[in-house]
């Protein structure tokens, strides 16, 4: 039997007719509760007793199935190991790319941009990250994520 997530999904990035438009909720940092307290709570209100069940989810699975959300979130972010990678202060930092972040009570604000009014020599110049610089282990518990993913009720992984 097709998933009906994974068919609304793809019927969605087709502009095809779909029964509903694909929700998302903890698919992305954008779409979530950052808040652990906040879904213990929304849980308890929904009527869930007890821990989150520990599966590949980031989010409580119980809540999503109970909301019927489409996505379930997988992997992250891949950092690699380039000098530009770096802590500059407690509340700032530079990522692998060299861009910089300040955190600002609430979330983190990128302050710097390395490509920032650079013409086409310096963007063709730029040294970006290699996947050699990767970690294996962080890819490897990324595929493991998607194949738990695609086996667990069927769901999108986002």
């Amino acid at each position: 039997m097709p998933s009906i997530y994974r068919e609304r999904f793809a019927r969605t990035l087709a502009h095809q007719p779909v029964d509903r438009c694909p929700i998302d909720l903890g698919g992305c940092p954008q779409a979530t509760i950052e808040d652990g307290g906040m879904i213990v709570r929304l849980a308890a209100h929904l009527g869930f007793a007890g821990p989150a069940p520990t599966d590949f989810d980031k989010f409580d699975r119980r809540i999503l199935e109970a909301f019927d959300v489409d996505f379930r979130r997988v992997g992250g972010f891949v950092g690699f190991d380039t000098p530009q990678r770096r802590a500059i202060s407690d509340i700032e930092h530079s990522n692998e790319y060299g861009m910089q972040y300040r955190f600002g009570g609430l979330h983190w604000e990128q302050v710097h941009y390395p490509l920032g009014g650079a013409g086409l020599d310096e963007v063709a110049a730029y040294q970006f990250p290699t996947l050699d610089q990767a970690d294996p282990a962080a890819f490897a518990a990324i595929v493991a994520q998607v194949k738990a993913a695609l086996d667990h009720k069927s769901a999108a992984a986002a």
